[in-house]
């Protein structure tokens, strides 16, 4: 996963259009307590999909088989087979734009863009509350127990909530997992037996009592507003008008609120249900 993360940022394209995020980010510059299979990125223009797509694919190339791809609507997917007995790594790369922010590492002598931890963690807490996996309640308790500030901004665009509701939200949630599912999906990524006792006797009492803690006293980032951002809390409109019609705020960019604003054009988008809905947003 190294080699292959180091040959991507080494691509002078592609250094430039990627940012690292994700479980293997966290392990490789956070000190995640658990192994992580994948390698995830988010896309900084949306409109260079096609083109990075299949540079990361020449690159994969280099180790292995490219098992499985595809281009979806909110990224580009890559699944490598090293060869018989060995683990897949899936690339995945999101086209999805919310209120992000990067910095950069160094990773053995190569710049590496990585989201920031505030950010990763508020993405995480989102995704608890929508599908509920072993692994995003074991990195939830991470990030909480290592007293990790949260973008807020992120989880108010993703579920329409304050992080303290959404917190008391997914506190409920973890309390309703089961002990036998957890191990279901974190057997395999953790290597002591000291761990996997904590996640059969403590991981669900712990999150469930951490979420409800975090809930009364957020630990709220104080990161500045991106522009796509400070779009939306100048327009309040906005958000209810793209929920009411079903749009994921996730699939406009920057650059197609910006224009739209300015100018009053109209916007086709796809609803979730992939319903084409036609927006003008001058009018808001």
């Amino acid at each position: 996963m190294t080699q292959v993360l180091l040959a991507i940022f080494q691509d002078n394209e592609l250094g430039k259009l990627l940012a690292f995020k994700g479980g293997t980010s966290m392990l490789m510059f956070h000190g995640l307590t658990r192994f992580s299979t994948d390698l995830d990125f988010n896309l900084l223009d949306k409109e260079q999909t096609e083109k990075v797509y299949h540079r990361i694919r020449s690159i994969l190339q280099r180790f292995g088989k490219i098992e499985d791809e595809a281009i979806k609507f909110y990224g580009a997917i890559l699944v490598l087979n090293y060869g018989k007995g060995e683990r897949m790594l899936k690339v995945e790369v999101s086209t999805r734009q919310y209120d992000n922010h990067y910095e950069v590492k160094n990773l053995m002598g190569t710049d590496i863009r990585i989201m920031t931890v505030c950010d990763m963690f508020a993405h995480k807490l989102c995704a608890l509350g929508e599908r509920i996996t072993p692994r995003d309640v074991y990195d939830t308790w991470f990030f909480l127990q290592n007293r990790t500030e949260i973008n807020s901004n992120i989880v108010r665009l993703r579920t329409g909530k304050s992080v303290s509701d959404y917190a008391r939200q997914c506190a409920e949630i973890v309390k309703k997992t089961s002990p036998k599912t957890l191990m279901q999906g974190l057997g395999e990524v953790l290597t002591d037996n000291s761990s996997k006792n904590f996640v059969k006797r403590q991981l669900i009492e712990e999150t469930a009592s951490l979420l409800n803690l975090f809930a009364q006293y957020p630990l709220v980032a104080n990161q500045k507003n991106t522009l796509r951002m400070q779009m939306l809390l100048e327009n309040p409109d906005l958000i209810p008008m793209f929920e009411s019609n079903d749009v994921d705020l996730s699939t406009v960019s920057e650059n197609q609120l910006q224009c739209a604003l300015n100018q009053g054009e109209t916007l086709e988008l796809y609803t979730r249900g992939g319903r084409l809905v036609k927006l003008v947003l001058g009018n808001v």
